[in-house]
């Protein structure tokens, strides 16, 4: 089981929906149980309340990541930029993380991203504070905010994690 902290906009109206086109909900469930399989039913959940909270988001990322820790802690990851209309952009993504950590896992990623007024506002650096814990297996969601955007990040990861931390994350075009 898993656990998920986060220093997050508490209502809908904190995150504002973005001048591009959303993706529905439907679109989202159905590439989710295509690309994380038997972990889909575990992601399903923190997706969903996402998108109860915050509403359709105007584009997602989906990919896989490796992630460690021991008081620092970094992330890298890979994947593919999606949104409601053309094809999907290889993005790359990377962070550092400072405080209570211990453990290492590898999953699949995905990033619901919100507030986009141009599809370049993807790009950049982002912050966070939250936590995770899990054993063998779980699913995590974080919050993350920049000057242009929101993203919701669900990983579900196998390995041992115990965390708590404030986080910088870049994305970038691959």
């Amino acid at each position: 089981a898993a656990a998920r902290a986060q220093g997050a906009p508490a209502a809908k109206e904190q995150i504002r929906p973005g001048q591009l086109p959303t993706t529905s909900r439907t679109d989202i469930l159905r590439f989710v149980e295509g690309a994380f399989g038997a972990a889909s039913k575990t992601v399903s959940i923190p997706i969903e309340r996402s998108l109860a909270v915050f509403g359709e988001p105007n584009a997602y990322i989906v990919g896989g990541e490796l992630s460690g820790s021991f008081v620092v802690g970094g992330r890298h990851g890979s994947g593919e930029l999606r949104f409601s209309d053309g094809a999907p952009e290889p993005v790359i993504w990377s962070a550092l993380s400072v405080g209570i950590g211990l453990g290492a896992d590898y999953g699949r990623v995905i990033m619901l991203v919100y507030g986009l007024d141009r599809r370049e506002d993807v790009f950049g650096t982002y912050a966070s504070l939250g936590g995770s814990a899990h054993f063998l297996a779980g699913a995590n969601a974080t919050i993350l905010a920049s000057s242009r955007a929101r993203i919701v990040l669900i990983s579900s990861g196998l390995g041992l994690r115990f965390s708590g931390d404030l986080s910088r994350i870049r994305i970038e075009p691959a």
